[in-house]
């Protein structure tokens, strides 16, 4: 743009500001190159119009009138808006800011071209075509690669949708061989879709050694340095082919090997190709040669002419070593030799070994050996079943017993039990006492001595040998007829059987006799039994005392009557300790011989007394034989 009318450039303005100067008084203004009291630099006269820059209206252009028609603080002289505004053009494009629409920027204003930007550049009132921002992603569409596509556009300006951009706000270039790393650190760029996943700086479609170190593959061959037989050689690897020139090219051990097939014509020997064929010793027989024995004959002749093979990839061929039990082909088996010429000893000579059953084979220092599985031994190159139930330690729960399996063990209810409820329970019934049982008679009911719930029941005894009453525990149980509380006492019940001539009754048994003259048994109402039925012996056939006759109860409940004996002499019976029976006995008034006497002129002997003489007689039997 050029300035406006009224604006004169700078050298006119100097020359009429000194012809000013000189016809002005030389005191009129304040001097501009002194520093004056409160200021810290001198204002200076930029323009030399007598009027120091700190109170120049216009310090650029001579104006010492100071006219200001617009009152803007703007000299008239360099006022681009004179009478227009009191702002006057802050971006400095020659645009006043009341017809600048973009006063603030000097890029954009009246008289600039459209450019697509989003925005009224030059100020018309419209925008170009295109220039809209159709999917609101703040780009204006005819910069937005992306219209229509999302509402961020391109942020990063690399040329690929933010939605689409695996980089977005990384670079300019996104992910352009799209293997997920951004091209500002992706090494292998445009390289591949994988990149350099071991971060060794060699793209993973040529790194040898992808994931194995971070060095890889120093001389580029393809084989990883620890693999590499000449790791700085890059004629020499794994990948690399056997040529004769008298080294491993390919790393496999061998010299040379198939010297036959290196040449095109003739054959290898020495590291050199030669038109004669070289034919190898094989000292052990087995048809393949020593590389390093050769004779060379006419390409026409044959090796076995010369009693030498054609082969030489033999690794052994001293008949006094490995000899024929190595050479190529040949499988390994477990001596400690390369028998199948790998160059490796036993390399895989565990397969020749004896496979136990639970375990694996194995070869070491040239002998078979075995891993046994957990639960297994080892024992004459066999795995043995472990007992751990033997060797233990094991753990069973109460009333459990340890049962070995094959590699373990296993934890079952002892015998007499059961599992319930997650524990082992004994069972009644089964004729086995275990657990809290104290019987197990192998039934379950009452009354046979182990009740239903294996308890021993009152009055019986049970042990290995079954349940049984007890004889004189006073209790009648089993096939005790009675149980006076002595088991051979009497009278009455003897070993718990009744005895002839009695009745026994209650816990602990009574028994009283039956009654039967000359049963030898003195009963309720007889006064004497002494076994017979006669007369004149102090007892007669009605079981009564003859005149002149005294008779007693014996301890085995019959009669001693003798001639004259004293009533109260101790004979033996229970009376309070006398052994008399008598109406001071154990029966008491009316027991004794002499007692009341019945309608045939007899004593009459009492019931409630002979129970009294039983249990008195009971008492002093336990006292005598307890």
């Amino acid at each position: 743009m050029r300035p406006p009318d009224g604006v004169r450039p700078l050298a006119a303005a100097t020359v009429a500001a000194l012809a000013l100067l000189a016809a002005r008084p030389a005191h009129a203004h304040r001097d501009c190159s002194i520093v004056q009291p409160g200021e810290t630099v001198a204002p200076g006269d930029t323009d030399f119009d007598g009027l120091c820059d700190d109170e120049d209206n216009c310090d650029s252009v001579v104006n010492p009138d100071q006219a200001d028609a617009d009152g803007d603080l703007v000299g008239d002289v360099c006022d681009r808006c004179t009478g227009d505004d009191a702002a006057g053009d802050r971006d400095g494009d020659y645009v006043c800011d009341d017809l600048d629409c973009w006063p603030t920027d000097p890029t954009a204003g009246p008289g600039v071209a459209e450019v697509c930007d989003g925005r009224d550049t030059n100020c018309d009132g419209e925008l170009m075509p295109g220039e809209g921002d159709a999917d609101l992603d703040g780009v204006p569409d005819c910069a937005d690669v992306c219209v229509g596509d999302d509402a961020t556009g391109d942020s990063d300006g690399d040329g690929l949708c933010d939605d689409r951009d695996r980089c977005e706000g990384d670079d300019a270039a996104g992910d352009t061989d799209a293997d997920g790393v951004c091209d500002d650190l992706d090494v292998c760029f445009g390289d591949d879709a994988a990149g350099d996943a071991d971060g060794d700086g060699v793209c993973n479609d040529v790194d040898a050694c992808v994931g194995d170190d971070a060095t890889g593959d120093t001389d580029g061959d393809h084989t990883c340095d620890a693999s590499d037989c000449a790791p700085e050689d890059p004629e020499r690897g794994l990948r690399a082919r056997e040529r004769c020139n008298g080294v491993d090219d390919d790393c496999d051990g061998l010299v040379d090997e198939q010297p036959d097939l290196l040449c095109a014509t003739g054959v290898c020997a020495g590291g050199v190709c030669t038109g004669l064929r070289a034919c190898f010793a094989d000292r052990d027989g087995d048809g393949y040669g020593d590389a390093a024995d050769f004779e060379l004959i006419s390409p026409l002749d044959e090796c076995g002419d010369v009693g030498r093979v054609g082969r030489a990839d033999d690794c052994d061929d001293d008949p006094a070593g490995c000899g024929a039990d190595c050479s190529p082909g040949l499988p390994d088996i477990c001596d400690g030799a390369d028998n199948d010429c790998d160059g490796r000893a036993d390399g895989g000579a565990a397969a020749s070994c004896p496979a136990p059953e639970d375990g694996v084979a194995t070869c070491s220092d040239g002998a078979c050996g075995v891993v046994c599985s957990v639960g297994f031994v080892a024992a004459d190159g066999s795995c043995v079943d472990v007992d751990e139930c033997a060797t233990g330690p094991v753990r069973c729960r109460s009333n459990e017993v340890c049962r070995n399996t094959r590699g373990g063990f296993a934890c079952d209810c002892g015998e007499g039990f059961v599992a319930l409820d997650g524990a082992c329970a004994s069972v009644c019934g089964d004729g086995l006492r275990v657990g809290p049982e104290a019987c197990d008679d192998g039934a379950v009911a009452n009354g046979d001595g182990c009740s239903a719930d294996c308890l021993v029941e009152d009055g019986w005894l049970c042990d290995g040998a079954g349940c049984r009453a007890v004889c004189g525990d006073g209790l009648v149980a089993g096939a005790e007829q009675c149980d006076d509380g002595a088991a051979n006492a009497g009278p009455g019940c003897i070993d718990c059987v009744v005895q002839e001539g009695y009745l026994c009754a209650g816990t602990p048994s009574v028994c009283v006799g039956d009654e039967v003259c000359g049963d030898g048994v003195v009963a309720a109402r007889e006064g004497c039994d002494d076994g017979n039925l006669w007369d004149d012996d102090g007892c007669d056939r009605e079981c009564r005392p003859e005149p002149g006759y005294t008779c007693i109860v014996t301890p085995t409940g019959g009669s001693d009557c003798e001639r004259g004996a004293t009533a109260g002499v101790d004979a033996g019976l229970p009376d309070g300790g006398d052994g008399v029976l008598d109406d001071a006995g154990a029966g008491g008034a009316g027991c004794g011989i002499a007692g009341a006497r019945g309608a045939s002129g007899g004593p009459v002997f009492a019931l409630d007394c002979l129970i009294g003489v039983v249990l008195a007689m009971g008492r002093k039997r336990r006292s005598r034989w307890a």
